[in-house]
């Protein structure tokens, strides 16, 4: 899981989505025998626009292995599991940096990504 995680961190790194969008059709040819969704086509636009704003050094990785969380779910694996979520979204994460100012960026059209 940790590969996968990393290989998708470094596509949104190195992708540009306003120039992938008009080739989604393509891609999806492309990526066909290896990839499966279940997301309509017409909400991948949206899922792109949400994409394109998550700042990438604020994503936060939690895993709920043993021994932290018992194989055999229990009462408190449970609870422990909850108190890691809660916090993980009530709390800044300590090595999240400040995204670029939007004075900075270019004028796009209203919900418009590109």
């Amino acid at each position: 899981m940790n590969r996968q995680q990393e290989v998708l961190r470094a596509l949104r790194r190195e992708l540009d989505p306003c120039t992938l969008v008009p080739r989604i059709p393509e891609l999806l040819d492309i990526a066909r025998q290896s990839l499966w969704t279940n997301v309509p086509v017409e909400q991948l636009p949206d899922l792109f626009e949400i994409g394109a704003r998550v700042n990438p050094t604020t994503i936060a990785n939690y895993q709920f292995w043993p021994p932290d969380i018992r194989e055999r779910l229990d009462v408190e694996s449970i609870n422990r599991v909850r108190l890691i979520v809660r916090t993980a979204f009530s709390e800044p994460s300590p090595s999240a940096t400040p995204g670029p100012s939007s004075a900075n960026a270019a004028p796009t059209a209203p919900g418009s990504i590109c």
